[in-house]
């Protein structure tokens, strides 16, 4: 009877996963349907996918797929061009002019006939051919490649560019089907963390997913072509292979994850805890914890590494962009929104992604309330987590790298935003909810109870004298 009931609350779960998904695919294409921002691009994509298209040209030497009889290009020109003159000698060709008043650097962008490409590409004024969509006028924006972050979020762009198109839509693809997996992989993390539990697993991982799909965090961070959601994909995937063993796995999502955003190495310790409580010893905890990652990092890295020298890359790509993450990038007031970590928990001073309509980096949990809630919860049934391994190591994978932003901000890091957030987004729900399992079930909450009452009742102790806590360490026994 049991185990029927376990078959059919899986069923049912199931079911629900997909309407989740469905719902989730409705709110994110209607998002990018309507957002249209500066020339298509919304917010940092002109960084981001700029720096994809830069890369695909100039490191890899290819171009976007291209559909149809007639190619976007951009035509940057030779100093002494006159662009009027220029301007009138492509329209012979049967182009048409799209952007023309560049002031950072001299160029066209302009839509060819395939058939007369060839002539237009070669004219003598023409110093530089970039194909795919069109750049905004930004200083050095056509040479930038984003070396403030590692490449594999501008990788999934271009792969996105090579196989579908440089255009808006295109860019995002690898972000919706993030999003996507984010939700189908916490649902799979919270029946791993409640394993045990029977249909009560189902119930609380389904209600977790729901929770997350309505999260404008995750909605509005998957409707764009930002790196943060990778983080968060490969941040997810990664505690999944911890949960199911897979130590190694694990090890290699933590470098993707890292090799999105330097951000994603904060993973590494709760990596390292999960990897002990697993039963590995501290090499090889340490291996599969730092030396992996670091090696998808450095792998992933070549082809930059490659283009630029061993030097350029390391002085731009690595020591310079931890330095610019631990500054104040600008100056308060005068940039988007800044907001602290713990701003992040209650929607102050959110990001703003576009207007009309509105997308702000916030978060919701239980679609009404801010990320207050998640932490309550959390704490009240910490006792009770912390004696559970797998609930334990959900937790350590949520607030570690939290705190490791924190940590950032007292570097100097104080410039932060709030989809940073994004990291962390489907565990502060995970966590969140694996809370309410226990708080909910009267078995559990009376253990919490009682397990508060024996730490309250020891700190009085140990203020009034009658107790004294030591440090012992001893070697494990053979």
């Amino acid at each position: 009877m049991r185990e029927a009931l376990r078959r059919f609350a899986w069923l049912i779960s199931v079911i629900a996963l997909i309407a989740i998904l469905i719902n989730f695919n409705i709110k994110v294409i209607n998002n990018v349907n309507s957002i249209y921002g500066d020339h298509g691009y919304v917010s940092d994509e002109c960084w981001y996918v700029e720096a994809a298209r830069n890369i695909l040209h100039k490191v890899f030497g290819l171009s976007p797929i291209m559909w149809g009889s007639k190619v976007n290009v951009t035509l940057v020109l030779t100093g002494e061009t006159d662009v009027e003159e220029f301007k009138d000698i492509v329209m012979r060709y049967g182009a048409e002019i799209i952007k023309d008043d560049y002031t950072y650097f001299k160029a066209i962008y302009a839509v060819v006939p395939i058939e007369t490409l060839n002539y237009v590409i070669h004219l003598p004024n023409v110093s530089r051919v970039i194909y795919g969509y069109m750049y905004l006028d930004k200083s050095g924006i056509i040479d930038y490649l984003n070396m403030e972050h590692p490449p594999l979020g501008k990788y999934f762009i271009i792969l996105s560019m090579l196989t579908c198109g440089d255009v808006p839509l295109c860019w995002r693809i690898p972000s919706i089907i993030s999003g996507n997996i984010i939700l189908v992989a916490t649902f799979l993390l919270m029946v791993m963390a409640l394993r045990g539990r029977g249909w009560v697993a189902y119930l609380f991982a389904t209600l977790t997913a729901l929770s997350l799909s309505f999260d404008p965090m995750l909605i509005n961070s998957s409707s764009l072509a930002m790196l943060d959601v990778f983080v968060s994909l490969f941040t997810v995937l990664a505690l999944l292979a911890v949960m199911l063993g897979k130590g190694k796995l694990g090890g290699l999502l933590t470098g993707l994850a890292g090799s999105i955003k330097f951000s994603g190495f904060f993973n590494v310790i709760p990596l390292y805890l999960s990897l002990r409580r697993l039963g590995r010893n501290p090499a090889n905890s340490i291996l599969h914890s730092i030396y992996v990652p670091l090696m998808v990092f450095f792998i992933l890295s070549a082809p930059l590494i490659a283009y630029l020298g061993p030097w350029q890359w390391f002085d731009q790509g690595f020591a310079g962009a931890i330095s610019w993450h631990l500054k104040q990038k600008h100056e308060i007031g005068k940039g988007p929104p800044v907001a602290n970590p713990w701003d992040w928990l209650v929607n102050r001073n959110p990001f703003v992604y576009h207007l009309n309509p509105n997308l702000f980096a916030e978060g919701k949990f239980l679609i009404l309330f801010n990320y207050l809630p998640t932490v309550v919860l959390t704490l009240i049934a910490l006792p009770a987590i912390l004696r559970r391994p797998k609930l334990r190591t959900v937790i350590e994978w949520c607030w570690i790298p939290y705190l490791m932003y924190v940590l950032q901000y007292l570097l100097g890091g104080k410039t932060q935003y709030s989809f940073y957030t994004i990291h962390i987004c489907p565990l502060l729900h995970s966590s969140a909810f694996i809370a309410l399992s226990l708080i909910l079930n009267p078995r559990t909450f009376e253990e919490v109870l009682n397990e508060w009452y024996k730490l309250l009742k020891l700190v009085w102790d140990w203020l009034g004298g009658d107790v004294e806590v030591k440090l012992t360490i001893t070697p494990r026994s053979a």
